[in-house]
């Protein structure tokens, strides 16, 4: 976030953020108003990375109850920060399978109260929350769009866990897209 506090007065439209002659990002300036406020990405630090592991469960994650099928799906995310000193307001977003067919259930069991919430943020672990996410054109709970804020990642590796069943009658062929 920049926030422009000087007496100028900057044009609405289009950054764009170069890095040693490459494109690294766009921005835009909506407002302006003063004083001025821009989000804007200033490039990848590689000494933060983030690893995605997806599974489904099998047995015994795995039941047929009414002829329904439900599976369990878990996403761990792992931010490895390798700088002496903690990085701050890390923010990770992630999202849930939307089905398009209405026999198709998607339930989020973790993080944990996310699912019971419409706004706000539900605590993770120390300096890490959960929310729906707000930004983007995709945003919210209908949406399926939500992250974690980490205030401060520690030097080493922090784990962030997501996990929803799959509900579906039993036989039903589906995937995500």
């Amino acid at each position: 976030e920049i926030t422009n506090t000087s007496n100028y007065v900057l044009t609405p439209g289009t950054i764009h953020t170069y890095l040693d002659g490459k494109h690294i990002s766009d921005s835009t300036i909506t407002s302006v108003n003063q004083p001025q406020t821009i989000q804007c990405s200033l490039g990848v630090d590689p000494a933060v990375t983030t690893q995605f592991n997806r599974t489904v469960g099998s047995l015994p994650n795995f039941s047929v109850l009414n002829g329904k099928a439900i599976t369990t799906h878990t996403i761990t995310t792992t931010i490895k920060n390798t700088h002496r000193n903690p990085v701050r307001n890390v923010i990770v977003r992630t999202s849930l399978p939307l089905p398009a067919d209405p026999r198709v259930t998607v339930s989020l069991q973790e993080p944990e109260g996310l699912a019971d919430i419409d706004s706000g943020t539900v605590r993770v672990e120390d300096g890490c929350y959960a929310g729906w996410s707000t930004s983007g054109d995709r945003a919210g709970k209908n949406d399926g769009l939500f992250e974690w804020v980490c205030s401060s990642v520690e030097p080493g590796s922090r784990v962030l866990k997501a996990v929803w069943y799959v509900t579906a009658p039993h036989g039903l062929s589906f995937t995500e897209q």
